[in-house]
Protein backbone atom coordinates (compact mmCIF):
# COMPACT_ATOMS: atom_id res chain seq x y z
CA UNK A 1 0.00 0.00 0.00
CA UNK A 2 2.91 2.12 1.46
CA UNK A 3 4.49 1.69 -2.58
CA UNK A 4 1.16 2.46 -4.14
CA UNK A 5 1.13 5.56 -2.60
CA UNK A 6 4.29 6.82 -3.08
CA UNK A 7 4.06 6.11 -7.02
CA UNK A 8 0.66 7.48 -7.35
CA UNK A 9 2.53 10.99 -5.79
CA UNK A 10 5.13 10.58 -7.86
CA UNK A 11 3.35 10.26 -10.92
CA UNK A 12 1.07 13.37 -9.96
CA UNK A 13 4.62 15.33 -9.46
CA UNK A 14 5.47 14.10 -13.25
CA UNK A 15 1.97 15.37 -14.63
CA UNK A 16 1.76 18.52 -12.88
CA UNK A 17 5.45 19.28 -13.65
CA UNK A 18 4.54 18.32 -18.04
CA UNK A 19 1.46 20.48 -17.50
CA UNK A 20 3.40 23.58 -16.35
CA UNK A 21 2.46 23.77 -12.78
CA UNK A 22 4.87 27.26 -12.89
CA UNK A 23 7.32 25.74 -10.83
CA UNK A 24 10.23 27.59 -12.97
CA UNK A 25 8.07 30.30 -13.91
CA UNK A 26 7.70 33.55 -11.47
CA UNK A 27 5.62 36.24 -11.43
CA UNK A 28 7.55 39.80 -11.20
CA UNK A 29 6.26 42.41 -9.28
CA UNK A 30 5.63 44.05 -12.85
CA UNK A 31 2.71 41.76 -13.27
CA UNK A 32 4.78 39.76 -16.28
CA UNK A 33 4.70 36.10 -16.23
CA UNK A 34 7.90 35.19 -17.62
CA UNK A 35 10.45 31.61 -16.72
CA UNK A 36 13.03 32.48 -14.42
CA UNK A 37 15.76 31.41 -17.33
CA UNK A 38 14.62 33.83 -19.71
CA UNK A 39 15.02 36.56 -17.35
CA UNK A 40 18.24 35.48 -16.17
CA UNK A 41 19.63 32.40 -17.56
CA UNK A 42 19.94 30.21 -20.65
CA UNK A 43 21.32 27.40 -18.90
CA UNK A 44 19.39 26.69 -15.75
CA UNK A 45 22.12 28.82 -13.91
CA UNK A 46 20.70 30.29 -10.59
CA UNK A 47 20.02 34.28 -11.10
CA UNK A 48 23.04 35.86 -11.01
CA UNK A 49 23.49 38.98 -8.63
CA UNK A 50 25.31 42.14 -7.75
CA UNK A 51 25.68 44.14 -5.07
CA UNK A 52 25.54 48.06 -5.28
CA UNK A 53 25.85 50.29 -2.09
CA UNK A 54 24.58 47.65 -0.20
CA UNK A 55 21.57 46.45 -2.44
CA UNK A 56 21.59 43.47 -4.04
CA UNK A 57 20.40 43.64 -7.50
CA UNK A 58 19.56 41.17 -9.94
CA UNK A 59 21.07 40.26 -13.85
CA UNK A 60 18.88 40.31 -16.78
CA UNK A 61 21.51 37.74 -18.47
CA UNK A 62 18.69 38.24 -21.67
CA UNK A 63 17.52 40.90 -23.01
CA UNK A 64 14.93 39.20 -25.63
CA UNK A 65 11.89 41.90 -25.62
CA UNK A 66 13.64 44.98 -24.25
CA UNK A 67 12.78 48.52 -26.15
CA UNK A 68 16.43 49.51 -27.04
CA UNK A 69 16.81 53.21 -26.78
CA UNK A 70 18.25 55.35 -29.77
CA UNK A 71 21.66 55.18 -30.46
CA UNK A 72 22.31 51.36 -28.66
CA UNK A 73 22.85 47.83 -29.99
CA UNK A 74 22.36 44.47 -28.72
CA UNK A 75 25.73 42.91 -27.81
CA UNK A 76 26.99 39.83 -25.25
CA UNK A 77 30.01 40.63 -22.72
CA UNK A 78 31.54 38.25 -19.99
CA UNK A 79 30.81 39.19 -16.40
CA UNK A 80 32.58 36.92 -13.74
CA UNK A 81 32.79 34.19 -16.60
CA UNK A 82 28.87 34.20 -17.13
CA UNK A 83 27.68 35.52 -20.99
CA UNK A 84 25.10 38.75 -20.40
CA UNK A 85 23.28 40.41 -23.23
CA UNK A 86 23.65 44.39 -22.83
CA UNK A 87 23.19 47.48 -25.02
CA UNK A 88 26.22 49.19 -26.58
CA UNK A 89 26.44 52.45 -27.98
CA UNK A 90 26.96 52.47 -31.05
CA UNK A 91 29.24 55.98 -30.80
CA UNK A 92 31.35 55.67 -27.72
CA UNK A 93 31.25 51.85 -26.44
CA UNK A 94 29.38 52.53 -23.37
CA UNK A 95 28.25 49.16 -22.10
CA UNK A 96 24.34 49.43 -20.29
CA UNK A 97 23.59 46.13 -17.99
CA UNK A 98 19.79 45.74 -17.09
CA UNK A 99 19.06 45.44 -13.42
CA UNK A 100 16.26 44.22 -11.51
CA UNK A 101 16.14 45.33 -7.79
CA UNK A 102 13.79 43.57 -5.11
CA UNK A 103 10.37 45.34 -5.84
CA UNK A 104 10.73 44.32 -9.54
CA UNK A 105 12.03 47.76 -11.23
CA UNK A 106 14.36 47.66 -13.71
CA UNK A 107 17.28 50.20 -13.65
CA UNK A 108 20.40 50.31 -16.55
CA UNK A 109 23.54 50.42 -15.26
CA UNK A 110 26.71 51.58 -16.93
CA UNK A 111 29.23 49.05 -16.79
CA UNK A 112 33.06 49.67 -17.11
CA UNK A 113 35.63 47.61 -15.36
CA UNK A 114 33.44 45.26 -12.84
CA UNK A 115 32.27 48.82 -11.76
CA UNK A 116 27.97 50.08 -11.98
CA UNK A 117 27.14 52.88 -12.06
CA UNK A 118 23.33 53.90 -12.67
CA UNK A 119 22.49 55.58 -16.28
CA UNK A 120 18.43 55.41 -15.97
CA UNK A 121 15.24 53.41 -14.89
CA UNK A 122 13.78 51.49 -17.36
CA UNK A 123 10.58 52.94 -18.39
CA UNK A 124 10.09 51.00 -21.76
CA UNK A 125 8.19 48.12 -22.55
CA UNK A 126 8.97 44.27 -22.16
CA UNK A 127 7.32 42.66 -25.12
CA UNK A 128 3.55 43.68 -25.19
CA UNK A 129 3.92 44.81 -21.50
CA UNK A 130 4.97 47.45 -19.58
CA UNK A 131 7.34 47.88 -16.76
CA UNK A 132 4.68 49.16 -14.70
CA UNK A 133 5.96 48.74 -11.24
CA UNK A 134 5.29 51.81 -9.30
CA UNK A 135 7.63 51.04 -6.04
CA UNK A 136 10.60 52.81 -5.86
CA UNK A 137 13.51 54.10 -4.01
CA UNK A 138 15.93 55.95 -6.06
CA UNK A 139 14.72 58.35 -9.19
CA UNK A 140 13.26 58.07 -12.51
CA UNK A 141 14.61 60.52 -15.13
CA UNK A 142 13.46 63.61 -16.75
CA UNK A 143 10.46 65.28 -14.31
CA UNK A 144 8.36 64.19 -16.20
CA UNK A 145 5.44 63.01 -13.49
CA UNK A 146 5.53 59.94 -14.88
CA UNK A 147 5.07 56.89 -12.14
CA UNK A 148 5.51 54.00 -14.67
CA UNK A 149 2.25 52.42 -14.50
CA UNK A 150 0.49 54.30 -11.47
CA UNK A 151 -2.73 55.44 -14.01
CA UNK A 152 -4.78 53.53 -15.67
CA UNK A 153 -7.44 54.40 -17.84
CA UNK A 154 -9.72 51.44 -17.62
CA UNK A 155 -10.95 51.83 -14.23
CA UNK A 156 -8.95 47.92 -13.12
CA UNK A 157 -6.26 48.29 -10.70
CA UNK A 158 -5.54 44.86 -10.98
CA UNK A 159 -3.75 45.06 -14.30
CA UNK A 160 -0.90 46.12 -13.44
CA UNK A 161 1.79 46.21 -15.84
CA UNK A 162 -0.74 44.43 -18.26
CA UNK A 163 -2.05 47.78 -20.12
CA UNK A 164 -0.96 49.03 -22.87
CA UNK A 165 0.84 52.42 -23.42
CA UNK A 166 -3.07 54.06 -24.77
CA UNK A 167 -4.81 52.61 -21.68
CA UNK A 168 -2.29 53.62 -18.75
CA UNK A 169 -0.33 56.75 -19.10
CA UNK A 170 3.07 54.71 -19.08
CA UNK A 171 5.49 56.25 -21.25
CA UNK A 172 8.21 54.37 -22.81
CA UNK A 173 11.87 55.08 -22.64
CA UNK A 174 12.12 56.80 -26.58
CA UNK A 175 8.60 58.97 -25.22
CA UNK A 176 10.63 60.09 -22.05
CA UNK A 177 13.45 60.89 -23.80
CA UNK A 178 12.06 63.03 -26.76
CA UNK A 179 9.42 65.05 -23.96
CA UNK A 180 13.05 65.87 -22.30
CA UNK A 181 14.40 66.84 -25.66
CA UNK A 182 11.42 69.06 -26.39
CA UNK A 183 11.72 70.61 -22.61
CA UNK A 184 15.43 71.17 -22.65
CA UNK A 185 16.17 75.10 -22.34
CA UNK A 186 19.34 74.78 -23.81
CA UNK A 187 22.15 72.82 -25.46
CA UNK A 188 24.82 71.05 -23.17
CA UNK A 189 27.34 73.51 -23.77
CA UNK A 190 24.77 76.37 -23.26
CA UNK A 191 23.64 74.77 -20.12
CA UNK A 192 27.19 73.86 -18.94
CA UNK A 193 28.04 77.93 -19.62
CA UNK A 194 25.08 78.90 -17.44
CA UNK A 195 26.43 76.88 -14.00
CA UNK A 196 29.09 76.97 -11.67
CA UNK A 197 30.65 74.93 -8.94
CA UNK A 198 28.44 76.09 -6.64
CA UNK A 199 25.16 75.15 -8.91
CA UNK A 200 23.04 73.27 -6.96
CA UNK A 201 20.52 70.31 -8.12
CA UNK A 202 17.67 72.53 -8.10
CA UNK A 203 19.45 75.36 -10.15
CA UNK A 204 20.37 72.66 -12.19
CA UNK A 205 16.92 71.50 -12.91
CA UNK A 206 16.30 75.07 -13.50
CA UNK A 207 18.83 75.93 -16.17
CA UNK A 208 18.25 72.59 -18.17
CA UNK A 209 14.11 72.76 -18.26
CA UNK A 210 13.55 68.91 -16.58
CA UNK A 211 14.88 66.95 -13.85
CA UNK A 212 18.07 64.90 -13.62
CA UNK A 213 18.25 60.92 -13.22
CA UNK A 214 19.82 60.01 -10.01
CA UNK A 215 23.22 57.60 -10.15
CA UNK A 216 25.43 56.22 -7.67
CA UNK A 217 24.47 58.09 -3.56
CA UNK A 218 27.54 57.22 -1.16
CA UNK A 219 28.63 58.73 1.71
CA UNK A 220 30.82 61.48 0.05
CA UNK A 221 28.98 62.44 -3.28
CA UNK A 222 25.69 62.01 -4.88
CA UNK A 223 25.61 62.20 -8.68
CA UNK A 224 22.97 62.60 -11.41
CA UNK A 225 22.51 62.49 -14.99
CA UNK A 226 20.61 64.51 -18.01
CA UNK A 227 20.34 63.39 -21.67
CA UNK A 228 19.88 66.30 -23.81
CA UNK A 229 20.07 65.40 -27.99
CA UNK A 230 23.55 66.73 -28.33
CA UNK A 231 24.81 64.22 -25.50
CA UNK A 232 24.74 64.29 -21.17
CA UNK A 233 25.16 67.32 -18.78
CA UNK A 234 26.70 65.18 -15.20
CA UNK A 235 26.68 66.85 -11.94
CA UNK A 236 28.16 65.11 -8.83
CA UNK A 237 27.29 67.15 -5.42
CA UNK A 238 30.17 66.55 -2.98
CA UNK A 239 28.73 66.14 0.46
CA UNK A 240 31.43 67.25 2.86
CA UNK A 241 32.64 70.24 0.65
CA UNK A 242 29.32 71.68 -0.96
CA UNK A 243 30.73 71.73 -3.84
CA UNK A 244 29.54 70.82 -7.55
CA UNK A 245 31.59 69.11 -9.97
CA UNK A 246 29.65 70.13 -13.93
CA UNK A 247 30.75 67.90 -16.83
CA UNK A 248 29.12 67.32 -20.31
CA UNK A 249 29.51 63.87 -22.39
CA UNK A 250 29.67 64.37 -26.11
CA UNK A 251 31.20 62.39 -29.04
CA UNK A 252 33.99 64.17 -30.40
CA UNK A 253 32.75 64.50 -33.95
CA UNK A 254 30.11 66.74 -32.89
CA UNK A 255 32.87 69.65 -31.78
CA UNK A 256 35.73 68.44 -34.11
CA UNK A 257 36.87 71.93 -35.59
CA UNK A 258 38.91 71.34 -39.49
CA UNK A 259 40.71 74.34 -38.32
CA UNK A 260 41.80 73.48 -34.95
CA UNK A 261 46.06 73.15 -35.07
CA UNK A 262 47.24 71.11 -31.95
CA UNK A 263 50.77 70.41 -32.90
CA UNK A 264 52.24 72.60 -30.36
CA UNK A 265 50.60 70.84 -27.13
CA UNK A 266 53.55 69.15 -26.60
CA UNK A 267 55.92 72.67 -26.26
CA UNK A 268 53.20 74.11 -24.19
CA UNK A 269 53.10 71.42 -21.89
CA UNK A 270 56.93 71.97 -21.25
CA UNK A 271 56.63 75.72 -20.37
CA UNK A 272 53.88 74.84 -18.52
CA UNK A 273 55.66 71.91 -16.06
CA UNK A 274 58.97 75.01 -16.44
CA UNK A 275 56.37 77.56 -14.48
CA UNK A 276 55.58 79.42 -17.54
CA UNK A 277 52.29 81.07 -16.83
CA UNK A 278 50.29 79.96 -19.26
CA UNK A 279 46.45 80.83 -20.23
CA UNK A 280 43.24 80.50 -21.95
CA UNK A 281 44.33 83.02 -24.48
CA UNK A 282 47.88 82.05 -25.12
CA UNK A 283 46.77 78.30 -25.95
CA UNK A 284 43.83 79.23 -27.71
CA UNK A 285 46.10 81.84 -30.29
CA UNK A 286 48.42 78.59 -30.38
CA UNK A 287 45.55 76.28 -31.08
CA UNK A 288 44.66 77.70 -34.33
CA UNK A 289 42.48 80.82 -32.81
CA UNK A 290 40.10 78.56 -32.30
CA UNK A 291 37.64 78.85 -28.86
CA UNK A 292 37.89 75.24 -27.11
CA UNK A 293 34.87 73.52 -26.02
CA UNK A 294 33.87 73.50 -22.29
CA UNK A 295 33.76 70.07 -21.18
CA UNK A 296 33.52 70.91 -17.02
CA UNK A 297 33.75 72.84 -14.30
CA UNK A 298 34.21 71.95 -10.64
CA UNK A 299 35.80 73.94 -7.83
CA UNK A 300 39.80 73.55 -9.11
CA UNK A 301 38.97 74.88 -11.85
CA UNK A 302 37.59 74.46 -15.87
CA UNK A 303 38.69 71.72 -18.06
CA UNK A 304 38.25 72.88 -22.36
CA UNK A 305 38.78 70.33 -25.17
CA UNK A 306 40.27 71.25 -28.29
CA UNK A 307 39.60 68.42 -31.37
CA UNK A 308 41.50 68.47 -35.02
CA UNK A 309 40.08 67.35 -38.17
CA UNK A 310 41.95 63.77 -37.22
CA UNK A 311 39.92 64.01 -34.25
CA UNK A 312 42.65 64.04 -32.19
CA UNK A 313 42.35 66.39 -29.30
CA UNK A 314 44.05 68.27 -26.33
CA UNK A 315 41.92 68.54 -22.57
CA UNK A 316 43.16 71.86 -21.01
CA UNK A 317 42.54 72.62 -17.46
CA UNK A 318 42.66 76.60 -15.96
CA UNK A 319 42.97 76.85 -12.25
CA UNK A 320 39.76 78.74 -11.28
CA UNK A 321 41.37 81.10 -8.93
CA UNK A 322 44.25 82.72 -11.20
CA UNK A 323 42.88 80.93 -14.76
CA UNK A 324 46.31 79.90 -15.35
CA UNK A 325 47.12 76.43 -17.29
CA UNK A 326 48.03 73.85 -14.95
CA UNK A 327 47.31 70.29 -16.95
CA UNK A 328 47.78 69.89 -21.04
CA UNK A 329 46.87 66.21 -22.03
CA UNK A 330 46.89 65.21 -25.30
CA UNK A 331 45.53 62.15 -27.08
Amino acid sequence: MKKLVTSLICICMILTLASGCGCDKKKTSDGIIKNVNDLTDNVGNPPMTVKISGEELTVIRKLTDIEVPDGYKKGKIIINGVEVECLINEKDGTILILLRDANGNLYFYKYENNKYTLYQKYEGKIGNNSNGSNSSKKNSNNGSGNNSGSENNSGNSSNSGKSSNSSNGTKTYKQIQQENEENAKCTVFKCLNNLTSNSTLAEINKTIGFEGTKGTDDSEWTAYTWRLKEGEVRAIFYKTTKNTSVSITVDNSVIKNNKVNISQADELRKKMLKGEKIEYKDIKEQFGKIDGTLLEINATGKKYRWVDKNNSYVDVIFASNSGRCISIFKK
